[in-house]
């Protein structure tokens, strides 16, 4: 345990004392994405994250570029010779969420990405 602490204070030294804003940016991307429930079709009767993969795709001091994939292995359903791309976000060192809006070739808010996934249904005229 000591040598742990003594490696991390190092690390934390070397790094000039501030920590990795960008360390768990996959877990704050699939926590935000849990608490709005925005895959729950994935697996509607169980832990539909479990049918989410989160890649990094790139890194740098200010962001870190993820995507998210289907996975298509029991008990997800679907071809399991694929894992297709769901949506692909930016985590910022601030802590600001981005998704990348393919339609408009850009990051947006992460607001933006749940707009069109809130909206109620369409009244059946």
């Amino acid at each position: 345990m000591l040598r742990y602490l003594l490696l991390t204070g190092l690390l934390l030294a070397l790094s000039g004392g501030q920590p990795d804003p960008l360390q768990h940016a996959d877990a704050r991307l699939r926590s935000q994405l849990r608490q709005d429930g925005v895959y729950r079709a994935l697996l509607p009767k169980g832990d539909w994250m479990q049918c989410v993969l989160i890649e990094e795709n790139a890194r740098t001091s200010a962001y870190v570029d993820l995507e998210t994939r289907e996975i298509h292995q029991s008990p997800c359903p679907g071809d399991p010779g694929s894992i297709p791309l769901l949506d692909a976000f930016r985590v910022e060192a601030e802590g600001d969420i981005l998704w990348y809006d393919p339609l408009a070739e850009r990051y947006r808010p992460y607001a933006a990405f749940l707009t069109p996934r809130q909206a109620p249904p369409a009244s059946g005229l």
